[in-house]
């Protein structure tokens, strides 16, 4: 195994989002370098890929766990969908969460490809109704729009 850096607490806490109970989180660090069960490595790639989940840009993340509850629930092992909040890396986002970013925001996502009302628009009548909207992207009055 290797040796986890001199630094580890540093290194944690700079990347660590929410800077709360930091002696509470940095005695459970420390309680999980002293088990010898975990690559320090695995813990930071863990929560880096943590932060990019909290960071999801279309859908509403909850706010970031204290630090000692993640390390405490060895979070470092969740398996995050990750892939899907990297939308830099690709040309498309799911065309539902375009259409809850739109109803949420008013703001059509260059990543969703033509907006409602164009053609080429990705997202069917129906799910722009389940949100709220015609087809043209203009709101539905509050008496058709389905509840979804």
């Amino acid at each position: 195994m290797t040796p986890w850096p001199s630094d580890y607490r540093e290194q944690f806490w700079a990347l660590y989002p929410r800077k709360v109970e930091k002696k509470t989180a940095m005695e459970k660090l420390d309680q999980v370098r002293k088990s010898e069960n975990v690559e320090f490595d695995k813990v930071i790639n863990g929560l880096k890929r943590y932060i990019l989940w909290l960071k999801h840009p279309t859908e509403w993340r909850p706010e970031a766990k204290h630090a000692a509850t993640w390390l405490n629930r060895e979070c470092w092992n969740d398996e995050l969908p990750v892939a899907q909040v990297t939308i830099g890396t690709t040309d498309q986002m799911e065309i539902e969460a375009a259409v809850k970013m739109f109803a949420r925001i008013g703001i059509w996502s260059r990543y969703a490809g033509p907006e409602p009302g164009l053609t080429g628009c990705r997202a069917s009548p129906d799910l722009l109704a389940k949100y709220g909207f015609r087809a043209d992207g203009r709101k539905l009055d509050a008496t058709t729009t389905k509840v979804g």
